[in-house]
């Protein structure tokens, strides 16, 4: 769900294939600039080199140099054919390198360390200087077991190998530092132990040894420590962090580490065979879920993963390897002399590609499709250029002294330029139009203040842990939070001192949710940390059974309704039984990718390029095909003649920066697109040659927009960047709305004119303490106020007028209200509504994957059709005997054209950037324009000459009350999501919306991952300050890190005041959301097994 009030609906765009390009380019630049201290792998033995207990001088022929790249998805280097297996055993975020036991196996490390043969951890890390040969060198083993060779030069100086970005010095007494580019230092005493790690700030994590060179101690930056116990044996036997949990370590008589208890009691198991090569791990429910063979050499032959078995073979005269899965399918790797991997054939024959220069970087890469990109790299190598498949450029400027990234130039020569204080800090941030954004940091490097291009300043506090304790922004308006020692998040405290708690068990697993009205939500979970069971605030339960992969097989929901999952060999997801007892079967190719979905229904196949990208999919109602460019845009999207669509070519340009240029509709007239330097949309014309012009802030919120009819709307903003007034006018006022909001950002006021409409000039927002809305004063003058109560599980009981309670079951579906009784089928789809004072009954139907197919009243029956991306193509209205046909076209997930039965154009749209932003509308060749309030719902529509020829007024969660009195159909209204008079219902795409009850009729797809434990109700009872467009999310919370020189990071988006800004486009803001999203996902997948079940989710 999403919340409306700055200007930047755009994240919902859905044009990711189009940015995709851009996307590598910012996420190169992230790795250049925050992990450009780390090493590359070396794979090469070094038998008790580094012997925390035996240390040796390593052999003449030692060699390490680079070391190998592993193959996507496989546990083993592909030129050594090296195990590599690692596990967390704790984890403390910290302010500079974090309190951690990390522990990597590597099964031709012969080193016996401190936790057995063959592994290392995060800070066991040694520096020898020795000699090979005539050569002086020094040897520093990093704590994933990679070693590094320096060699030492006449004046004393070092010399780092190729491909690593770090500086050794050896000081007057004999200690060390390696300092990396991004001003981390490590530190080691004259003996080569490594005693401290430190960030550009000088927060410096310690390590505190014993006589004989145990390590003892991890102490961190705050005086936090991570005690270590040592055995009869001289190795580790237990962990103790600071909250007085305990992991501990168990061993074999040949050193071997053959189990570890985990805080919880939990108990992993590790086996061997008799040369120390692990052999297999066997989980805390007694799963085996990694095992391996070697050969002679120790090299790895084949492994399990994710429960399927592969198997290995190695060609070292051709550098070479392959790997083959259970069905026999292979994939080889080609590597060149350092290891790294320069070819990869899968097993459909596509390559990939990879050129190394001499620094060891990637000088240039060719994909499956042949579409080659090419990496520049200064002395140091820092990536100074990116060469895309069209020729394009990006640059890189550093500082010669710190190595600082001082500019970036796109692809169209935009510069964004970067300052630093003088210890690394990113301080100013000037955009290619000149506006300066400026950061403070206290004495460690935490950011305390960050001002935007307008004055607007956002204040951070911390506690002595560096964890954020408050939040402010520029309204003056806080959160505050609270943590445990272990830096899990306890508690959240909103601007009007609304609390929410949550607690967590031995293993830092949330356990409790305690909301501000001290209602529960309970966790728990089995031995190998899945979620077994969720109880909601009324004690009812949802549970989930797993496999021996830790896939979920069954969800049962309160009433005893189950969802099964079936896999494949490889782990694939290869059926899923609804409640319903209807089976939707999944196929697939040897990558793995989706070619198949058959349900009762439908059958939809979809197909793919050498590149992996989505190329078409069929139904038995549609088929679309799909063609990309060299940098992974859509540039054009097909439709096949079938009985429910016409042929059509709807074609897509693109300017150097990714930006959508044109867009070309199935007839050959184009809309046009630009955009500033700052990637924000500036102008639309659409295919009649209807021009609008939109300006901007140099925060980047849309300040207007103008109409080539003469109509123009305005924005106003706050400190905070909350919208607010929005006016539209004319020759007159055609909407003009103003808002104002309480301290956690939601609306309490709105006061609003609309043409031709008598209404209250003013409507009050009330909310509870878990910012449901409880009332909305009248619409009209001297109406009566909406009022709205809940239960504890937010289901609504009662608005104004009702008599009496609606009823609800434990699965939150609404039974009766004092109007009708509901009914629902297993999988809490709404089948039917049924008046109580008599009358017939409305019923709705569903597919297999529960979409509504047809609501039936005893007057009209519509019909819906989809097709195989989910989209609704076309919809079928049929009463007294006659039947309206709609069928849709759409660009990506919004409607461009509207049809009649046969397929003639009825209406024909031109959209903006942002998600449900319809700007044109054109009927038998006249242009109307929409008009949209904050939160994005139609207000108002004007025809060419600017006359209004519809305006309407919504209740709070989005009945229609009002329109002008000139009838106009068209379908957009609330939050511009399409309305079905005939229905009553708002088409949310995954589902349909009820606003009366202001519930949907079905639950949502994504189930408890969506974010709510009600997966009925609609934007979290706030409708007012939130929107769903995709009919599948709740609000974000926000999780924010602060890291070293000040980069904030947002795990997700505040439901105070950071709010989607929907007037911008491609803006820097919107890539920072399309961020989000992609995070968003990414969290949501560590949710779900390999097989892509969502673990709450009924797929």
């Amino acid at each position: 769900m999403t919340q409306i009030g700055q200007a930047d609906r755009s994240i919902h765009r859905g044009r990711l294939p189009r940015t995709k390009a851009a996307g590598r380019i910012l996420w190169a630049l992230v790795l250049l600039l925050g992990l450009s201290g780390l090493v590359q792998a070396y794979h090469f033995p070094w038998d008790q080199g580094h012997d925390t207990f035996t240390p040796v001088t390593p052999p003449d022929d030692d060699d390490p140099g680079p070391g190998t790249c592993k193959a996507t998805g496989s546990p083993f280097e592909v030129a050594g054919g090296n195990l590599v297996h690692a596990h967390n055993d704790l984890f403390i975020p910290s302010l500079g390198a974090a309190l951690e036991i990390n522990r990597v196996y590597n099964s031709q490390d012969r080193r016996s360390g401190p936790f057995g043969v063959g592994w290392s951890t995060t800070y066991d890390q040694r520096l020898v200087e020795t000699t090979n040969g005539d050569a002086l060198f020094a040897i520093c083993r990093e704590g994933s077991g990679k070693r590094e060779r320096f060699v030492r030069n006449p004046d004393g100086s070092f010399t780092s190998p190729p491909a690593l970005q770090a500086t050794l010095v050896k000081l007057p007494d004999g200690t060390y530092t390696l300092t990396g580019t991004d001003g981390t230092r490590r530190r080691f005493d004259t003996a080569g132990m490594l005693t401290a790690v430190a960030d550009n700030n000088g927060n410096a994590l310690t390590v505190s040894y014993d006589d004989t060179g145990f390590i003892t101690a991890l102490t961190d930056a705050s005086g936090r420590q991570l005690l270590l116990t040592k055995g009869a044996d001289g190795r580790v036997a237990s962990v103790t962090d600071p909250a007085g949990r305990v992991v501990q370590y168990g061993y074999d008589a040949l050193g071997n580490l053959t189990s570890v208890v985990d805080p919880l009691g939990n108990t992993t198991v590790y086996a061997y065979d008799d040369a120390h090569n692990l052999t297999r791990v066997t989980d805390a429910r007694g799963n085996v879920v990694h095992q391996a063979s070697y050969d002679t050499s120790d090299r790895v032959t084949s492994y399990l993963e994710e429960g399927q078995t592969w198997s290995v073979v190695y060609s070292p005269a051709e550098n070479k390897t392959t790997k083959t899965d259970a069905s026999g399918n292979v994939w080889t790797f080609y590597y060149n002399e350092f290891g790294n991997i320069t070819r990869t054939i899968d097993p459909d024959g596509n390559e990939v590609n990879e050129a190394f220069g001499a620094n060891l970087f990637v000088s240039s890469s060719t994909d499956e499709n042949g579409d080659t990109r090419g990496y520049t790299y200064d002395t140091s190598g820092r990536m100074t250029g990116i060469v895309d498949g069209d020729g394009n450029t990006s640059q890189i400027v550093y500082d010669p002294t710190t190595g600082l990234a001082t500019s970036i130039t796109d692809r169209l020569g935009n510069v964004t330029r970067f300052e630093y204080d003088g210890v690394g800090n990113l301080v100013r941030i000037i955009d290619p139009l000149g506006n300066v954004t400026t950061r403070a940091f206290n004495a460690r490097g935490q950011l305390v203040t960050e001002t935007g291009p307008e004055g607007q300043v956002t204040a951070y506090t911390y506690d002595t842990h560096g964890n954020v304790t408050q939040v402010t922004d520029p309204a003056g308006d806080a959160n505050s939070y609270t943590y445990d020692v272990l830096g899990n998040l306890t508690s959240v405290t909103d601007g009007l001192g609304n609390t929410t708690q949550y607690g967590y068990d031995a293993g830092s697993r949330l356990t409790t949710i305690t909301d501000a009205t001290g209602e529960t939500v309970d966790f728990t979970y089995d031995a190998a940390g899945n979620l077994l069971t969720v109880t909601d605030q009324q004690g009812h339960v949802t549970s989930f059974i797993y496999d021996t992969r830790d896939r979920v097989t069954r969800s049962t929901n309160p009433l005893g309704n189950y969802v099964s999952f079936a896999y494949d060999a490889a782990g694939n997801l290869s059926s899923k039984t609804n409640a319903r007892g209807q089976t939707i079967s999944y196929t697939y190719d040897a990558l793995g990718r989706r070619t198949g979905k058959t349900s009762p229904d439908d059958s939809v196949t979809y197909g793919y390029d050498n590149s992996g990208r989505l190329v078409s999919v069929g139904n038995a109602h549609s088929t679309v095909t799909l063609a990309y460019d060299a940098a992974d845009r859509l540039v054009e999207a097909r439709t096949a003649a079938t009985a429910v669509q016409p042929q059509s070519t709807i074609g897509y340009t693109y300017d150097a920066s990714g930006n959508l240029a044109t867009l070309t509709y199935p007839d050959g007239d184009t809309a046009n697109y630009t955009h500033d330097a700052r990637r924000r949309l500036t102008g639309v014309t659409g295919p009649g040659g209807q021009a609008i012009a939109f300006a901007h802030n140099a925060t980047g919120l849309r300040t207007s927009a103008s109409y080539p009819n003469g109509v123009s709307t305005t924005y106003s903003y706050d400190s905070a960047g909350l919208v607010t007034r929005v006016l539209t006018s004319g020759a007159g006022t055609i909407a003009d709305t103003s808002y104002s909001y309480d301290a956690s950002g939601n609306r309490t006021a709105m006061t609003l004119q609309r043409s031709g409409m008598l209404l209250a000039p003013s409507i009050a927002y009330t909310y509870d303490s878990l910012g449901r809305l409880t009332q909305a004063s009248g619409w009209e003058p001297g109406s009566a106020a909406e009022t709205f109560t809940y239960d504890a599980r937010g289901n609504r009981l009662r608005e104004a007028g009702d008599t009496a309670d609606a009823v609800y079951d434990a699965a939150n579906r609404l039974l009766s209200d004092t109007e009708y009784d509901y009914t629902y089928d297993a999988d809490n789809n709404l089948v039917s509504r049924t008046p109580k004072g008599g009358g017939g009954a409305t019923t709705l139907a569903y597919d297999a994957e529960n979409r509504l197919v047809q609501v039936a009243s005893p007057t009209v029956t519509v019909d819906f059709r989809y097709d195989g991306l989910g989209r609704r193509i076309e919809k079928r209205v049929t009463a007294n005997s006659v039947t309206t046909v709609r069928r849709y076209l759409y660009d990506e997930t919004e409607v461009l054209l509207e049809l009649d039965g046969s397929n003639n154009v009825v209406t024909r749209y031109t959209l903006g950037n942002g998600v449900d932003e319809p700007l044109i509308m054109e009927r038998a060749g006249a242009p109307y324009y929409y008009h949209a309030d904050a939160l994005g719902s139609i207000v108002g529509i004007t025809d060419s000459d600017g006359a209004v020829a519809q305006a309407y007024a919504y209740s709070a969660f989005g009945e229609i009350v009002a329109v002008g009195s000139v009838p106009f159909n068209q379908p957009y209204a609330f939050t511009a999501r399409e309305y079905d008079p005939a229905t009553g219902l708002y088409y949310y795409r995954a589902r349909y919306y009820e606003p009366g009850l202001g519930r949907f009729t079905s639950d949502d797809p994504l189930g408890l991952v969506g974010g709510t434990f009600n997966l009925a109700r609609y934007a979290g009872n706030n409708p007012v300050n939130f929107t769903d467009p995709t009919g599948e999310l709740e609000p974000i919370t926000t999780t924010l890190v602060i890291v070293g020189g000040g980069m904030a990071i947002w795990l997700g988006e505040s439901v105070v005041t950071q709010t989607w800004r929907w007037w911008n486009g491609a803006t820097p803001s919107k890539k920072l959301r399309d961020e989000i999203r992609e995070t968003e996902r990414q969290l949501r997948d560590k949710l779900k097994p390999a097989a892509g079940v969502g673990l709450f989710s009924v797929l």
